[in-house]
Formats: structure tokens, C-alpha cells, sequence
């Protein structure tokens, strides 16, 4: 009977030993696939906050800090954004309630220095053709292509904005 006890308690410590085992390398899987995702996911949030930040000032007509973070062959695309502005468009920014705001959706990583950002504005002025009186318009979509230069993402832009609606 002795040896009946000693086989069930071996049996026992056996069968513990295994789950202890399974559940040791379920988490250290675990934990591997997040740290493996890391280093993609927090690249790719250095470039939805950045494409955040140059949406919130370009729709808000913060030119000069829109421009600050785009790349330098991009400043005259908002210099000519800036040189369309007619009273019209200053009159209703200025007696908007709620400032402009943009959501970022989907981010494509091209390479390591390229991503492609779609982003959707929100209560932003716009202005379809240049006859047309300027109106606050929500959930316009739009796609910027990004850079990276220096360690830093910046916004590169081929023509103006045009929105995919």
C-alpha cells in the first residue's frame, strides 16, 4: 500500500510539474509575440502622432506649426494654402465654436523611413473651388505621406490636400 501512495503522489507532483510547465511557456509565447510587435507598434504610433499633430494646425490654419513638421519641399504647397485664405475663410474660423480635429485611420509602413496615413477632418473650414463660399464640413478623408528624416516623421507633400470624402 506504501508504494500505491508514493506512485499517486509522484503521479500527482508530475501532472502539477506539467501545467506549471504549459503555463510557464504560455506566457513567455505570450510575452513574446507583444515584445515582438513593440517595436513596429511604437513606430507606428510615432507616426500617427505626428500626422495627428500636422492635421490638428494645417485644418486649424496654424500654417507655421503644420509647416514646422512637414519636410522642406512641402512648405510651399501650405504657403500657397496660406496665400488663399480670403476674409471670408478668417470670418467663420474666427466664429467657429470647436476647433478643427482630425482622427488618424489606417497606416501603412512602405519601408522604414515611408508610411502612407489616412486621416479623417472633422469641423474644419474648406472651401471646394475658389468661387465658392467657404463652410465648416465634418468627416472629410484624406492621405498623407510621411518620412523620416533625421529620426523625426514628417509629413511630405506632393500638391494640396485632396480629400477622398
Amino acid at each position: 500500500m506504501e508504494n500505491f501512495n508514493k506512485f499517486n503522489l509522484m503521479k500527482m507532483y508530475f501532472c502539477v510539474f506539467r501545467k506549471l510547465s504549459t503555463a510557464f511557456f504560455a506566457v513567455v509565447a505570450i510575452a513574446m509575440t507583444v515584445c515582438s510587435c513593440h517595436s513596429y507598434s511604437s513606430e507606428e504610433g510615432r507616426v500617427a502622432e505626428t500626422a495627428e499633430d500636422f492635421g490638428n494646425h494645417l485644418f486649424n490654419y496654424e500654417l507655421k506649426d503644420a509647416a514646422a513638421i512637414a519636410t522642406d519641399d512641402s512648405r510651399k504647397w501650405i504657403e500657397l494654402l496660406a496665400s488663399n485664405v480670403d476674409d471670408a475663410t478668417v470670418e467663420l474660423i474666427r466664429n467657429q465654436d470647436e476647433a478643427a480635429t482630425v482622427s488618424i485611420g489606417n497606416i501603412t509602413m512602405s519601408t522604414d523611413t515611408t508610411a502612407i496615413v489616412e486621416m479623417t477632418a472633422n469641423n474644419f473650414v474648406w472651401a471646394n473651388a475658389i468661387d465658392d463660399a467657404p463652410e465648416v464640413v465634418d468627416g472629410m478623408k484624406f492621405t498623407l505621406g510621411m518620412v523620416k528624416r533625421n529620426q523625426k516623421w514628417l509629413v511630405r507633400m506632393d500638391n494640396l490636400l485632396q480629400s477622398g470624402k
